[in-house]
């Protein structure tokens, strides 16, 4: 069970991290569309995407997804950065 959701993890990890270079880069033309459509400016547009990188990134990383961060889907950020932070 614990490989299956280191497997799982990466995955959504990945996801994330791709998605989000593929708007910084402007290759996720639907995203690009549907922000259009929606008439959010540009700069939300690419907000948007750095989130996507970054939270990618941090879900991969093992000690920002430790048992009371994301495992606890109602908890906040600020809990995972503490842990993080807490723990060097």
């Amino acid at each position: 069970m614990k490989a299956a959701k280191l497997i799982l993890y990466w995955i959504i990890g990945i996801a994330f991290v791709a998605t989000g270079i593929l708007k910084l880069i402007n290759h996720d033309n639907i995203s690009g569309i549907l922000f259009d459509r929606a008439h959010y400016p540009l700069w939300f547009f690419y907000g948007v995407a750095v989130f996507e990188l970054l939270g990618g990134i941090l879900f991969i990383i093992r000690k920002t997804r430790q048992s009371r961060c994301f495992d606890d889907w109602s908890s906040d950020v600020g809990c995972c950065l503490d842990t993080f932070f807490s723990e060097r």
